[in-house]
């Protein structure tokens, strides 16, 4: 565990009444843009990612409501190809688990783009574990 670690938070996920509107809002106060190499995403009430310039900062923005008075929805962190297989595979010695399920290798989830991983803190905050390396990571699970 020593070795591992995180290089950033890749996305803060959060619910939006119109994403349009949203994105519009987001450009006008802070500058970000939509992310048009993620942009396929947003088709089929995917994430519209916006974000700066540098993608430093990314914002999922998801149409529709939760069942709480939070409208963020998940925390997702970034981290490299070699890391994020080095925690896959210490997935059987840690008690991870998402909507109470154990977390195993058979839930990592291919986003053609990047993989991840979702799990739950001991509170229930929904946090993500997500990777760009795609093919580096394609190649070792």
């Amino acid at each position: 565990m020593a070795d591992f670690s995180i290089e950033g938070i890749d996305h803060i996920e959060i619910f939006v009444k119109d994403r349009a509107k949203a994105s519009k809002w987001y450009e006008e106060i802070f500058g970000f843009q939509i992310i048009r190499e993620l942009k396929f995403w947003s088709e089929n009430n995917g994430p519209l990612f916006v974000g700066d310039l540098n993608n430093d900062i990314k914002i999922a923005l998801f149409e529709g409501s939760k069942d709480n008075n939070s409208s963020i929805n998940r925390i997702a962190f970034r981290t490299s190809g070699e890391k994020f297989v080095d925690f896959i595979n210490r997935l059987d010695n840690m008690e991870l688990f998402f909507l109470k399920d154990k977390v195993t290798k058979k839930k990592i989830v291919d986003h053609d783009l990047s993989y991840s991983i979702y799990f739950d803190d001991p509170d229930g905050n929904k946090l993500e574990l997500t990777c760009y390396d795609h093919d580096f990571v394609k190649s070792k699970i």
